[in-house]
């Protein structure tokens, strides 16, 4: 019937089906291990125990569930941040972030193992493109990671290693397994959707009415300074890019947040905050300025003695103060985890510097 086991991880509900149909079982012994599986948070056919002894048996013989494994979890000293390297069954690693806001567990999850857009300021550009991940790879983290904590996991952020609008497919999979209130029962206001920009992947969003928020990675002024820091911006430029938010808005009526990250002497002055507000006219926005979590080993494009460095207080400060305008919500958000390489790619590119 099966010529090797079937992993289980990241299969929706009409997949198991299919699957236990192939095994000659009748197709509500799919809602049984849908559930088992994600709302149970359950990985081992043995536990499921409202399944007869002789399927558990059977299953065993015939599937696996098999989510990616804990390389190792990292605890900052400096906050409550906690860093999870994974391994996956091709001995490929990813990242997640779970940070503690107090009322909040919020989880940054990856969505590619390395990343092709090669963005400047980011680690996970300077490890290239391995491969994307699959929907059991993407949510298994949130399955991973809540067995670390003692805390009920309430957030998603999809904003760390790799491009989820560059693996559409699996990341739909992935949100309707998050947001699904027989599975892992997150809200769709709880998750939200990082993407540095790519306009077919807005334009599906929109017309598909994904169920999460959506954010878009900024992180610079006008569209010059933006080419310098992320380079797919001359592929999708701003001209572009800014009337598919609006569209993406105005077909859902969800707020479009913008994210930037401030990097010290690059994008931080009081113009570049004149000009960011000159490029935001047009929104009804939230803001998030982030401060650039400095990392040793990166360096700004070919010249490695010209780093990047953190924003002085200062220029955060007046930067945030320029900005403020009616319609524009403006929050400053302290960079985490800055002991722990908690930023995206940190860890991974650390290790494959050891290794080498």
């Amino acid at each position: 019937m099966f010529t090797c086991k079937k992993n289980l991880a990241g299969l929706n509900l009409a997949q198991l089906t299919d699957f236990i149909r192939e095994m000659g079982e009748k197709k509500f012994r799919a809602k049984q291990i849908y559930h088992a599986m994600y709302n149970r948070r359950l990985s081992d056919f043995n536990d499921m125990t409202d399944l007869s002894l002789d399927f558990r048996r059977r299953l065993e013989e015939f599937a696996v569930i098999r989510w990616p494994q804990t390389a190792s979890v990292i605890k900052s000293s400096l906050d409550k941040t906690r860093k999870f390297l994974f391994k996956l069954e091709d001995d490929e690693y990813i990242e997640s972030v779970l940070m503690d806001e107090g009322d909040r567990m919020t989880l940054c999850v990856s969505s590619q193992a390395g990343c092709a857009l090669r963005c400047n300021f980011c680690a996970t550009g300077s490890l290239g493109f391995k491969r994307n991940l699959s929907a059991g790879e993407i949510i298994g983290q949130l399955v991973t990671a809540q067995k670390e904590s003692d805390k009920r996991i309430t957030n998603i952020v999809l904003m760390g290693m790799g491009e989820p609008l560059l693996n559409y497919e699996n990341t739909v999979l992935a949100l309707k397994l998050f947001t699904d209130g027989d599975g892992l029962g997150i809200s769709s206001r709880r998750i939200t959707l990082s993407t540095v920009g790519v306009i077919p992947g807005i334009e599906r969003m929109t017309d598909d009415r994904l169920p999460c928020k959506l954010a878009l990675s900024l992180n610079a002024p006008n569209q010059k300074s933006r080419e310098k820091l992320i380079p797919v911006a001359k592929k999708y430029p701003l001209k572009e890019l800014l009337p598919a938010l609006h569209r993406y808005e105005k077909s859902t009526r969800h707020r479009v947040t913008f994210e930037y990250v401030l990097i010290g002497g690059i994008n931080d002055s009081v113009e570049d905050a004149r000009r960011l507000k000159r490029t935001l006219g047009g929104f009804t926005a939230k803001l998030n300025l982030i401060e650039y979590n400095p990392f040793p080993q990166m360096s700004v494009g070919k010249n490695n003695s010209n780093k990047f460095k953190q924003p002085e207080s200062g220029r955060i400060e007046a930067f945030r103060h320029e900005l403020e305008r009616p319609g524009l919500t403006v929050m400053l958000r302290k960079s985490r985890g800055a002991d722990i390489a908690a930023a995206c790619g940190q860890l991974c590119l650390n290790k494959n510097k050891s290794a080498s």
